[in-house]
């Protein structure tokens, strides 16, 4: 999904701002290996959004009737 939104936002100036919701747009590989960029808060923010997610998905799975 993140390639496509990213794909997709490239070729069309007017889809550009599809671009600032990837994955590819918070974690620049160049900047990082550089040392220019401060990764601290963008792994704490992908950290907290996986366990909020995982919880979620969690509390939706135990909530489904699947007859076994």
């Amino acid at each position: 999904m993140f390639l496509i939104l990213d794909v997709v936002g490239k070729v069309s100036e007017k889809l550009d701002w599809l671009c600032n919701f990837t994955i590819f747009h918070a974690f620049d590989p160049g900047k990082i290996a550089d040392g220019s960029v401060n990764v601290a808060p963008l792994s704490f923010g992908l950290a907290v959004s996986a366990i909020i997610l995982f919880g979620l998905a969690t509390i939706i799975f135990k909530r489904k009737d699947l007859p076994i």
